[in-house]
């Protein structure tokens, strides 16, 4: 038990600059040395999933997909929303996505 929680604080200690605590799920999965699974949507194309860490950014998430959809040539910027029930806006490219997740477990 002693490795694990070595390994928990040592990944959680990567993460600086946190907004929200973390979720029990991301516990659970560091726990069991994992990687989280994201979900992306990508209009046009179907659902993405993306394993993330404790300090993955929006802007990561988004070059992957980038790169997996094939447009990496594209002059376009691409970036990730956040939709709730109510609105949906822009996550900032810095933005950790364990923070973004954990606001949707609440």
């Amino acid at each position: 038990m002693a490795k694990y929680a070595c390994f928990i604080r040592e990944a959680l200690g990567k993460t600086k600059g946190r907004e929200c605590v973390p979720s029990l799920e991301e516990i659970l999965v560091l726990m069991r040395r994992q990687e989280m699974i994201c979900t992306v949507h990508c209009p046009g194309a179907p659902a993405c999933s993306v394993a993330i860490s404790s300090h993955t950014t929006a802007q990561e998430v988004a070059q992957e997909l980038v790169s997996r959809l094939g447009l990496s040539q594209s002059p376009n910027l691409f970036a990730l929303y956040e939709q709730s029930r109510r609105r949906e806006h822009p996550v900032g490219s810095a933005t950790l996505l364990a923070d973004v997740l954990t606001r949707f477990e609440k």
